[in-house]
């Protein structure tokens, strides 16, 4: 077949890319596009502001790690506020009642300000579940139960991110159509 040649499929993923582009496809986090460089300015000018508890301190982190924050001199543009909750089921029950695992539910409520204005640009709720074992030993079942908000930590940075590239790049409208109403 004609397509089972590795020229055909190269021929054809380049013929697929040029039509994307012809449809006005642009990569969020390309190097060289100028939405890119919005991106980066928007990350490099905002500012988390500190959240509550071991678990704030934790998405704190992650944020500033992953808006790349602390690595630039820029004056602060934008505020970024968050709160936590976060809620604890057990699942997977045992016909004796006892719970064999549990569900870790945390809710990041942010929000993005002007520093300059006080304006709010973004207010949104990003939410996780992440879940864990429940042992008859009270230090693995703690230790596992620490992972699993550590894990919703980075999923809730990761989630935040995305969001704000969106907004910093311009894509704020699209993403907010795709919200239920």
């Amino acid at each position: 077949m004609w397509w089972s040649s590795a020229r055909s499929r190269s021929v054809l993923a380049a013929a697929l890319i040029i039509a994307l582009a012809g449809c006005g496809f642009q990569p969020m986090h390309a190097p060289l596009v100028p939405s890119s460089q919005q991106l980066a300015a928007g990350f490099a000018a905002t500012e988390v502001g500190l959240i509550a508890d071991r678990e704030g301190q934790i998405l704190r982190d992650e944020l500033r790690y992953r808006l790349g924050i602390g690595t630039s001199t820029v004056p602060p543009r934008y505020r970024l506020n968050v709160s936590l909750s976060e809620s604890l089921t057990d699942a997977a029950l045992q016909r004796t009642g006892l719970a064999t695992r549990a569900e870790l539910l945390v809710r990041a409520r942010y929000t993005l300000t002007e520093v300059a204005t006080g304006e709010v640009l973004l207010q949104e709720t990003a939410a996780t579940m992440s879940s864990f074992d429940l042992t008859d030993d009270r230090f693995s079942t703690l230790a596992a139960e620490n992972d699993a908000r550590e894990r919703a930590m980075g999923r809730l940075a990761h989630d935040i991110r995305l969001r704000l590239g969106a907004y910093f790049s311009g894509r704020h409208a699209v993403a907010d159509e795709r919200r239920p109403g």
